[in-house]
């Protein structure tokens, strides 16, 4: 199985590397010509040799998406995962035979459902291909169907090439011995129900022909039912009767490529030759059996090409789609693709209206897209202001405005966050000005809620949603028992410690300081209590055993504004902080192994971890099993959101901004755009363990991708045990202003500027001053 993958990634890569190629060629005289918007061209037959060269034409106006289907052949059952897919048209209808896996205890079960859509009605049926189990009209026997039926859902074979004629679908099935070298092809014929009609085994019709076969080749029908074979791996072009008689053959050069572009209105097939290295195509069908060019100049910048069911022509570039008019040899640039990339495209047809239908597959969703000259009336911008850009929110924004036509969503940066910059940024929302909606840190959201600029947004979310996020994690943007905000990723933070230092799972700060210098004494050495990456000054030292959760401990009484800091228990933390901090000029970067060996050695007590799942379960991994989270004293297992998103209370577009946030929080953005995932329910169902995919764990993403996680000595996974500590986990709030007055006024000590005495003196009298006011 494995020699398998990595076989088919090998050939994905082989093809992008190709189309990148092309998509670097000079689009020549394709480039700055259009095609005038007008009447619907009329039925042409290209086997006549109507094809005509390209002319310069007047510039267009670029057509519109007007409308966008989402999940378009695909299964609705979640444990079902998609993999690869075939396309072929007829008419208006398309044709995609699509793969799904669903991993299992110690195994993989796939299983393919024809699906044809009518992409003017955009009503679709669906056929669970099972070859053995249907009417057999075929010379294959039922026990051959049978092997064929057991062989694909064990992964042994796979369907290489789909076509289908007034309802006649045939097919390629090839069949993989145990190291996954192709050692047989079958064709097979059958309706839309399932009845198979005929069938031909390869091996027996071709004998000493299959001999340097290493993939199934592409199948195509035409109008007379004949089967054209394009052989790329042995350059050879042929026609069968569905008898298996070879009809003819055409030999290419070591040199080309051929692929399938479409058919005629007569049902004959069309192809385009990419010849190497120049990445030139030239179009050509065979009439009378013999191959005949359907025009004499051969033209670059033909990534993928498309002939309809009317003669037209669509291709797509690295960012656009045109379209070709055979009649009047003008090109028209109908779209930009707008984030789609170009291998993503998988077929283009025009329906009745004259309208383009895009079908699109980036491997996790399939959707349509319907391309008009028509305008939408009344396009919507909405602005989103962002603190700290990042790639999750960028895709999601891009998926979200291609899925909505007429809605244009627009990041802009948030340069400033101070308080000064807030307050404006308050003003220009109370003014109608500023943006639908934000993305920013706790602090920021603070600031405007307290500015009367938010809506609250507790209503947005359904019971349903809240039980899959983490629960500290709604807490994050909340205020007074209301929710402004809500954060769409979350890491852990916590202390790992070995068992044989410390066998309970949560400690007071009594525990750890104590701790700390009795290991220190029996070591007869100095003993860091954490080890991270980077070095701990005393004062990070001071946050993370107390100030990250200061309104847990028993220094504060929030509710009748008092504090207590001039006590022993308080002094000795500040003098423990002091003698296990690291020195201020200390300055180091150290690899994760290198982190972790000065926990094995002895000289850190506990191992830092900050992250997602990924990064919970490399550390975990390496540390060994005789190691567990202990967390932070006073506050356990910290959980780490960083900002959240938030909706302006001036918004002009109050349904649209609540739809973005539900998308952001969305399984498929979760799955796809994430690896720090909110969405326990997420991880719960995609994490598998003892696959054929990897002898570690992993992370099923839509379509056939997946993530290796670190896991235990058995193969089993953390899963568990990091769900388990995010759901207790405490949302790390930030600093505020009573947490800044201790730091600021803990550095003189550390610094030696000042007495502890002193210190925690000025320390007592500044918060208290704090509250009274």
């Amino acid at each position: 199985m494995k020699k398998f993958i990595a076989r088919q990634f090998l050939v994905v890569v082989m093809l992008f590397s190709l189309l990148a190629l092309l998509g670097c060629s000079k689009e020549a005289d394709i480039e700055n010509s259009v095609e005038n918007i007008g009447e619907v061209p009329k039925e042409i037959d290209l086997s006549d040799k109507t094809w005509k060269e390209v002319s310069n034409g007047s510039e267009g106006n670029e057509w519109n998406v007007i409308r966008y289907w989402e999940d378009i052949c695909t299964l609705k059952d979640g444990e079902w995962i998609k993999g690869e897919a075939l396309y072929a048209t007829n008419d208006q209808l398309l044709y995609c035979m699509q793969e799904y896996h669903k991993a299992g205890e110690g195994q993989i079960t796939y299983e393919n459902v024809l699906h044809v859509l009518d992409v003017t009605s955009l009503e679709e049926r669906k056929l669970v291909l099972a070859l053995g189990s249907g009417k057999n009209e075929s010379n294959l026997t039922q026990e051959e169907l049978e092997n064929i039926d057991t062989a694909l859902h064990m992964g042994k074979a796979r369907v290489n090439s789909l076509d289908a004629v007034d309802g006649i679908i045939v097919l390629t099935v090839a069949i993989y011995d145990d190291d996954m070298t192709m050692k047989n092809f079958y064709v097979i014929k059958m309706t839309e129900e399932g009845s198979i009609i005929q069938g031909m085994d390869m091996l027996k019709i071709c004998q000493k022909d299959m001999e340097g076969i290493t993939t199934a080749p592409t199948l195509i029908l035409d109008a007379d039912e004949n089967v054209y074979v394009v052989d790329n791996g042995r350059k050879m072009l042929y026609i069968l009767d569905m008898e298996g008689q070879k009809l003819s053959e055409i030999y290419g050069n070591a040199n080309t490529i051929t692929s399938f572009a479409g058919k005629s209105v007569t049902g004959v097939p069309i192809f385009f030759e990419i010849t190497l290295p120049d990445m030139e195509s030239q179009f050509f069908c065979l009439k009378d059996r013999k191959r005949e060019n359907l025009s004499e100049k051969k033209r670059r910048n033909l990534q993928n090409c498309w002939v309809d069911w009317s003669g037209r022509a669509y291709y797509v570039t690295t960012d656009s789609l045109y379209k070709w008019n055979v009649l009047t040899g003008e090109v028209l640039k109908i779209c930009n693709l707008n984030g789609i990339k170009f291998t993503d495209v998988k077929q283009v047809i025009t329906d009745k209206n004259g309208d383009a239908c895009l079908f699109v597959d980036d491997g996790t969703e399939s959707d349509c897209l319907l391309v008009s000259e028509k305008v939408l009336p009344d396009a919507k911008e909405v602005i989103i202001m962002v603190w700290g850009m990042d790639d999750y929110v960028t895709n999601c924004v891009s998926d979200y405005e291609r899925k909505h036509p007429g809605i244009h969503v627009k990041l802009e940066p948030m340069n400033e966050t101070n308080e000064l910059a807030m307050n404006r940024l308050a003003e220009e929302i109370r003014n109608g000005n500023g943006p639908d909606l934000l993305i920013l840190r706790r602090k920021e959201l603070e600031i405007l809620q307290g500015a009367n600029c938010l809506r609250q947004i507790d209503g947005i979310l359904s019971e349903e949603l809240k039980t899959t996020l983490f629960a500290g994690a709604l807490k994050y943007g909340e205020i007074d028992g209301h929710a402004y905000g809500i954060p769409y990723e979350a890491e852990i933070a916590t202390l790992l410690i070995s068992d044989q230092n410390c066998e309970s799972v949560s400690w007071s700060l009594r525990d750890a300081m104590d701790l700390c210098a009795k290991i220190s004494r029996e070591n007869k050495a100095l003993i860091g209590i954490e080890s991270t990456p980077y070095p701990v000054p005393s004062s990070q030292l001071l946050v993370d055993l107390l100030l990250c959760h200061m309104e847990g401990s028993h220094f504060l009484d929030i509710k009748n504004g008092k504090c207590d800091f001039e006590n022993k228990e308080f002094e000795e933390l500040l003098a423990f902080c002091k003698q296990y901090g690291d020195p201020i000029e200390s300055q180091y970067f150290l690899e994760t192994e290198e982190k972790l060996e000065r926990v094995h050695d002895g000289s850190r007590l506990t191992d830092y971890v900050s992250g997602g799942f990924l990064k919970y379960s490399h550390e975990r991994s390496l540390l060994g099993e005789r190691f567990h989270a202990i967390g932070f004293p006073s506050i356990g297992t910290r959980m780490i959101c960083n900002k959240c998103v938030a909706i302006s209370n001036m918004t002009k577009n109050p349904l649209i901004t609540e739809d973005i946030v539900l998308y952001l929080l969305s399984p498929k953005c979760q799955t796809n755009y994430s690896v720090n995932w909110l969405r326990k329910d997420i991880m719960l169902s995609r994490v598998k363990e003892h696959t054929d995919l990897s002898e570690k764990p992993v992370f099923l993403m839509d379509g056939y991708n997946f993530i290796e996680l670190d896991g235990k000595g058995d193969g089993t996974s953390f899963l568990q045990e990091y769900v388990e500590l995010m759901e207790n986990a405490k949302v790390d709030m930030g600093i505020g202003e009573v947490q800044n007055i201790i730091l600021e006024e803990a550095e003189a000590f550390f610094t030696g500027d000042k007495t502890l005495e002193e210190v925690v003196r000025v320390i007592q009298s500044r918060v208290q001053l704090y509250f009274d006011e």
